[in-house]
């Protein structure tokens, strides 16, 4: 039996061993998964902008986008009144044609809180009393123009590159004895703000509700209520892209709430007033924000969401491409963005006298757009008088490389996975050796890349 020992790398005049590479992945933000040859990426709303890169081969994804819900209004003492509820965002699909490597801008609207609203328009509201007004929820989309960071909610170039979005909801209006307004949902249509509820003997006396927004204009301010005290405030119109705030209320106001973001913001809802009697009538629920889908988003869906979770997912087919890489010691690497099935433009030959060992390197990269592994395969005639070991790390694989069944771990588009070949040459060896090591795609065996080295006796 011929005796081998493997030698470190050093012994062969190369750098450090490489085994295995980590890149960075596509996915800078979000999270991913395959399912049956399918990759879904979902975002949820962080405050913040996220990013999508298109992976190569990708030429067309599947956008769906649901918008914040606004918040419910909060009652601070024992009120008989009940405080308006938040309206539910937007859910907008659609399917959009991209290009490889071109990068999207995600938004994804957040829930609206008492007074403040959620990140992407939501509107802010007021207090009295510790009776709190809800915010307006923010609007999902989905951009191609940065909007920067932090995100400038008024940066009209990017609010003007939006291929879809998913309207935000109203927020509640607020209440003291007298009940507040919902919050309008949004959908196909923006609802209304609901009106607050009148003071006894004081009719128009409660804030009126926001107005919902329309993909050509905003909605409008509810307007305050009217009391023989001190009449309510007005809330301020929604603009482009965000939902309108409600206008600072003078002592014992009943805030509305504010209006959700959208392609147009929503309205907010109007204060409610202040009697004689000493009650004060409910504020007006902000109206919702309006939702699109630009001309180049195909199969376009809108609706109303129901689950108060805003999200952006996009999902694509997945592709799958081994790409083998090889080099002789630590020169550099041939084969890269070449792929065949015999090691054409991807061999490498190297002349060895009796007794040395020489090193070969097999590299392959994920260049499908999705997570796979591969299977390594070494074949070739006999070679007597060279012993031909492959290892990982210091991991004989020998026995599995021949039978074909060494598989890489799940590795993300663009990450590497290194294995080496050595090869003695002995006082027996023939004029060569050769091998030709095959990479074979474990998610579809039709995509196939090989690479050949060989050992030539020079003595």
């Amino acid at each position: 039996m011929l005796a081998f020992r493997r030698l470190s790398v050093a012994a062969v005049g190369a750098a450090t061993a490489l085994t295995f590479f980590i890149t960075a992945p596509v996915f800078a933000v979000g999270s991913c998964s395959q399912t049956a040859g399918v990759i879904t990426c979902t975002y949820s709303a962080t405050g913040l902008e996220q990013k999508f890169k298109v992976p190569s081969g990708v030429t067309s994804v599947d956008l769906a986008a649901i918008g914040g819900m606004g918040a419910t209004a909060v009652k601070g003492g024992s009120w008989s009144g009940t405080p308006g509820t938040g309206g539910f965002g937007a859910n907008v699909s659609g399917t959009l044609a991209v290009t490889p490597g071109q990068t999207l801008y995600i938004e994804v609207g957040q829930n609206g809180l008492p007074q403040q609203g959620g990140f992407n328009g939501g509107g802010s509201t007021d207090q009295d009393s510790g009776d709190q007004g809800g915010g307006g929820g923010g609007a999902s989309d989905v951009r191609t123009t940065s909007c920067g960071s932090p995100c400038n909610r008024y940066d009209f170039g990017s609010l003007n590159s939006r291929l879809l979005v998913a309207g935000g909801g109203g927020g509640g209006g607020a209440t003291f004895n007298d009940n507040g307004g919902s919050g309008g949902s949004a959908g196909s249509t923006a609802g209304s703000g609901q009106d607050g509820t009148d003071s006894p003997s004081f009719p128009g006396s409660a804030g009126k509700g926001g107005g919902g927004a329309a993909t050509s204009f905003p909605g409008a301010g509810g307007s305050g209520g009217d009391c023989d005290q001190q009449d309510g405030t007005t809330g301020h119109y929604g603009d482009f892209g965000n939902g309108g705030d409600t206008q600072p209320i003078g002592t014992a106001h009943e805030p509305g709430g504010g209006g959700g973001g959208g392609y147009y913001g929503g309205g907010a809802g109007g204060s409610g007033a202040r009697c004689s009697s000493g009650a004060v009538a409910g504020g007006g629920g902000g109206g919702a924000g309006s939702s699109y889908t630009d001309p180049s988003v195909t199969s376009p869906s809108i609706s109303t969401d129901a689950t108060g979770v805003p999200s952006i997912t996009i999902t694509y087919t997945a592709t799958d491409q081994p790409d083998g890489r090889i080099r002789v010691g630590s020169h550099h690497y041939i084969g890269g963005d070449i792929y065949n099935s015999d090691g054409t433009g991807q061999s490498i030959a190297k002349n060895a006298v009796v007794g040395s060992r020489i090193l070969f390197r097999i590299q392959v990269q994920n260049d499908g757009n999705g997570p796979d592994s591969f299977t390594f395969q070494a074949t070739g005639s006999a070679a007597p008088g060279y012993a031909i070991r492959y290892y990982w790390k210091s991991t004989e694989i020998t026995s599995a490389v021949v039978a074909g069944t060494f598989t890489t771990p799940a590795l993300p588009q663009g990450y590497k996975y290194t294995i080496e070949a050595w090869v003695k040459v002995t006082s027996t060896a023939g004029p060569s050796a050769s091998r030709l090591v095959t990479i074979t795609s474990v998610g579809d065996n039709s995509k196939v890349d090989a690479v050949r080295f060989q050992v030539n006796r020079s003595n």
